[in-house]
Order: structure tokens, then C-alpha cells, then sequence
């Protein structure tokens, strides 16, 4: 695999390790020793049978939804959107197919419908259009908010076509293991390639995230060969309709490495945001500095923050919005790592399939997290946590990454990681910090000066005849784990100096 040094691809390599973990500061540098598999698990349950629109206000009192209660929508209107009349046998890119005079032609008349079906809805039901978000590239359609009892009666407008509840997605936990950059593009050969001369040279990426640091020393060095310069930004923003709205390139454009940036989530150019998450991702893609290099070093990055601040939450109507400016604008990979690992409602996946579905055959790489969910059998009653065999299947993958659209990528377990350690001769030797009874962590050989010490290799798991003909004087006791606790084996041990 490969990374394509110009065109309108990056290829899988660029992002394979993007889904990796959760939110963690990135890029620490410390001293590395080799590590073995060390996964987390939760368990996952699949709930049975499809949710429909017309179901919903029979189930509303049994399952606990509200008839009242206000929901963010989206309506999808029965008219192909600009992408349906496009063709990857033309000489013309998808960006430069939207902005010609047949897309810009097309995208009119979009509007032109949308216009009168939002006004079928607000004559029918109370609903509000306030700061939504209406979509022509890859969906015809638009956002709104209502009450969820009008939803059956939206469906039944002449023109809609589907009608769905915005999903809401949230940030997996915060994980305990430390991602470790350095290593992390060399486990998947991207060295390689780079020395060969792929380094995402003339490409640009999307990411739809949490939004990205953009004073991180990572992102400071400009491309030297860029697919866009701000004065390209500054042209394209001006010639088609986007749903960051009308906005000058001063205020999206951040640096040569950064052309693009916009918060969907909160509706503002400002897309640092509070949460690591998204400047890991984006590291992971095309960090570029003395000390961390990403997958394609040289590629630009457009920030589509869809995460918003202060509750590390996404819902599909802003995710759309950032999808349809992305193509757009000429992203040749766009990348999501997000998901869930349970399914929504049937209707509404139906719809966000065909709209990643015409975006990945218009030619543009469409990137998904396989998810963080691990396996269906962990923890489970059985205590093995392993399948039966009369049911051996246990894989647990987030949607919308199972969809055929896009290209489903996994996380792998890193060969190196942070680690504390001593040597002993020439190797190694990983420990964790100790603790005190408060629960709080220190590091040992802080204590002991930096100084060489000799060790003893204590015969047995720490009980008290192991140390009868021992001296253990000011040296390092080597116990072996066992049915003892930690905190006992240091209290026999203290006795005995």
C-alpha cells in the first residue's frame, strides 16, 4: 500500500492507524522498551428488530421516547443531489463539477426545492429552520428541529422521501494506555514509503473530529509542494454555497498546512477546541516536525470540527453538513473516526449509506473508524470470554464504518510504549509506579539518586522463610508474583531492614 505522490487519492496508508485510541494527549516522546498485547474490553449486546417512523409514536410511552420532545431531524428530499449527475469518466474533478455553471445550475434548483417543501413544513407543523444546515453534494436535503410527534406527519409531505432523527455520537472513555506517535507510523511501513517519495505531496485531507490544535508544533511546517494556497481557499469559498456560510479565507484559513478550518458543531471559524482527540488524528495523518512525522507529512489538512465543545458529542446533521462542504472543497480522503457500535434506526442508515456511497464513487477516499468496541464476548456470563462454537462469531464493528462505501479501519495494539524502567546489564526492565495508601503514584527510582544498586533473586513469592539466608541489606529484592499482595510482600520485606 501506498500513498499517491499527486491526484485526487491518498490511499489507505495515509490513515491507517487514525482510529487507534480515544482522547490522549499526543505525541510524548520518553523512553520506549518492547511490550506485549495488553487490550481493553467492554461488552457489547444487540438489541433485535428494526425501529420504523411509522412505529415510533405507538412505541414512545412503552421505550421511554417523548412525543413532546424537541429532536434535531433531517429531511431528505426525493431529488438526486450535484453528485448524482456527475461522472468519474469526466476529465473534471467533484469540486470543479460542483462549481462549473451545470453544478452550480443543478445545486439552484436543489434549493429551489428545498425552499418549498420548508415552506410545506411550517405551514403543517411548528418547526424551526434556526441555524440549520442544508445539504446539495451529497444529499438533497436539510436539518431542522421539532417536536418529535410531527415526524410521521413530515413523512407524508409531497416530496420528502425519508425523514430520521439526528444520531447523536459520542467520544469513546478516555483509555489508559499512552499512544506512542513516534512508533506508530513505522509499525505499518510508512517510513518506506516516505523514502521512496510518498509523502501526500499535493493532496488534501479531511478530517471530521474534535478540531485541531493549530499552534501544535507538529502542524508548523508548511508543505512544500500544496495542492491549495489561500488565495485557492479564498476563490473556491467565494464561488460555491457552503454550509460554513459566508465567511472571508481569513477566517478559515489558518496556515499553508492548515488551508481550511471550520467548528459545524458550534458554528464558528475557531476549530481548537477543548479535546485531544482530533489533533491525535490528525498527527497520526500528516504531523510534520523534528520530532513526529505522520503518515503523509507533506499532504494539507482541512479541520472540520463536528464535535462540539464542552460535551464531546456529534450529530448527523452537522457530520453531513461537514461532509458535503469537504467534497466541495476537494478533499481527496476524508476521514471520520467516529461511530457506534450499535446500528440506529433502519431509515435513517439507509439514507447516510447513499450519501457515503456517492461520495466514494465520485473518486474521494472516505476513511471510518472500525470502532474501539473490541469483541461481543468479553465478560461475558460463561466467564471465558470466548464465543460458544455453536456460535463462533464475535465481531463487534462501528457503523457507519460496516458500510461498503467507505473504507472500515481498525485499531492495532503498538509494538512500543511509555514505560518507566531500570537496566539490568544490557536490558530493559518495564515497572509500574508505586503507590501510597492515598491511591497516589510516585515514581521509585526517583528515590533512590540514580544509583546502581545490586539485586538479589528472592526463591519463592515473598513469604518470610524466603528471605532466611538472604541479605537484602540496601539491594534490590527480585520477588516473584504470587498469592501474596504487593503491599504485603513490602511489609515482610521492611521487617527484615
Amino acid at each position: 500500500m501506498s500513498i499517491l505522490k499527486s491526484g485526487k487519492k491518498v490511499t489507505t496508508l495515509l490513515t491507517l492507524l487514525v482510529v487507534l485510541f480515544s482522547t490522549i494527549t499526543p505525541f510524548n516522546s520518553n523512553n520506549y522498551v518492547s511490550a506485549k498485547e495488553n487490550t481493553s474490553y467492554i461488552t457489547m449486546e444487540k438489541a433485535e428488530g428494526e425501529l420504523n417512523i411509522s412505529q415510533k409514536e405507538n412505541i414512545s410511552e412503552e421505550y421511554g421516547y417523548d412525543p413532546q420532545e424537541k429532536v434535531r431531524v433531517i429531511v431528505e428530499l426525493e431529488e438526486g443531489p450535484v453528485l448524482d449527475y456527475y461522472s468519474t469518466k469526466s476529465k473534471q474533478e467533484p469540486s470543479e463539477f460542483i462549481n462549473s455553471n451545470k453544478g452550480k445550475e443543478i445545486a439552484n434548483n436543489i434549493m429551489g426545492e428545498q425552499d418549498s417543501v420548508m415552506k410545506k413544513i411550517s405551514e403543517k407543523v411548528d418547526a424551526s429552520f434556526k441555524d440549520n444546515y442544508r445539504y446539495t453534494v451529497v444529499m438533497n436535503g436539510f436539518s431542522l428541529e421539532t417536536k418529535r410527534e410531527n415526524i410521521e406527519k413530515i413523512e407524508k409531505i409531497s416530496g420528502v422521501k425519508r425523514i430520521f432523527e439526528a444520531v447523536k455520537y459520542e467520544l469513546p472513555a478516555e483509555a489508559n494506555n499512552d499512544i506512542q506517535m513516534k512508533n506508530s507510523s513505522v509499525m505499518i511501513g510508512a517510513d518506506q514509503a516516505q523514502a521512496l517519495g510518498y509523502e501526500g505531496e499535493k493532496t488534501i485531507v479531511a478530517i471530521l473530529d474534535t478540531g485541531l490544535d493549530t499552534n501544535h508544533e507538529a502542524f508548523q511546517k508548511d508543505p512544500q509542494n500544496s495542492k491549495y494556497s489561500k488565495s485557492d481557499i479564498s476563490s473556491l469559498i467565494s464561488s460555491v454555497s457552503l454550509n460554513a456560510g459566508d465567511l472571508s479565507s481569513d477566517d478559515v484559513f489558518a496556515s499553508q498546512k492548515v488551508p481550511f478550518g471550520y467548528d459545524y458543531a458550534d458554528k464558528d471559524p475557531n476549530v481548537i477546541g477543548d479535546i485531544d482527540h482530533g489533533t491525535h488524528v490528525a498527527g497520526t495523518i500528516a504531523a510534520n516536525s523534528d520530532k513526529i512525522k505522520g503518515i503523509a507529512p507533506e499532504a494539507q489538512l482541512m479541520i472540520m470540527k463536528v464535535f462540539s465543545d464542552g460535551t464531546g458529542s456529534a450529530y448527523d446533521d452537522d457530520i453531513l453538513a461537514a461532509l458535503d462542504d469537504s467534497v466541495s472543497l476537494g478533499a481527496d480522503s476524508i476521514n471520520m473516526s467516529l461511530g457506534s457500535g450499535a446500528g440506529f434506526t433502519k431509515i435513517g442508515e439507509e439514507a447516510v449509506k447513499e450519501a457515503y456511497t456517492r461520495v466514494s464513487e465520485s473518486g474521494v477516499n472516505l476513511l471510518m473508524a472500525a470502532g474501539n468496541d473490541d469483541n461481543a464476548v468479553v465478560n461475558n456470563t460463561y466467564g471465558t470470554n470466548m464465543p460458544l462454537a455453536s456460535n463462533p462469531d464475535n465481531a463487534v464493528v462501528s457503523s457507519p464504518s460496516t458500510f461498503a462505501a467507505g473504507l472500515s479501519v481498525a485499531s492495532v495494539e503498538n509494538t512500543v510504549y511509555n514505560s518507566p524502567y531500570f537496566k539490568v546489564g544490557d536490558e530493559n526492565i518495564p515497572y509500574k509506579n508505586a503507590s501510597n495508601t492515598d491511591g497516589d503514584t510516585y515514581d521509585v527510582l526517583e528515590t533512590l539518586d540514580n544509583k546502581e544498586y545490586a539485586y538479589v533473586m528472592v526463591p519463592g513469592i515473598g513469604e518470610e522463610k524466603d528471605y532466611s539466608e538472604l541479605d537484602v541489606k540496601d539491594k534490590i529484592a527480585v520477588v516473584q508474583r504470587g498469592t501474596i499482595t504487593f503491599t504485603e510482600k513490602a511489609r515482610r520485606l521492611h521487617k527484615l531492614i
